[in-house]
């Protein structure tokens, strides 16, 4: 699992995040419905808070896997400059 997020991060924290943002999106529509058909949203007030909270949530996983897969593209590329810089280093080791 360590791997999948290290390597793919996006993906995970993604897909989670648009799990939970759908989620609310549900509850948001149910409230739009709910205020349509009746004109107030009295009784059902904590549906509409759940759905804000899913929503933000959701958004914020998936700012997290931007931040996460940005840090792994620089990882990345630091590594292959080390490993170029010690290929480097040994080729005039050798000579």
């Amino acid at each position: 699992f360590r791997t999948i997020l290290d390597y793919l991060p996006l993906r995970v924290f993604g897909g989670l995040g648009a799990v939970f943002f759908s989620a609310g999106l549900i509850l948001d529509a149910l409230m739009l419905y709910i205020f349509l058909k009746t004109g107030q949203f009295s009784p059902y007030k904590s549906v509409g808070v759940s759905g804000l909270v899913l929503n933000a949530f959701g958004l914020a996983l998936f700012i997290i896997g931007l931040v996460a897969d940005t840090l792994g593209r620089i990882r990345h590329n630091q590594e292959r400059i080390i490993y170029y810089q010690k290929k480097k280093l040994y080729e005039n080791f050798k000579k």
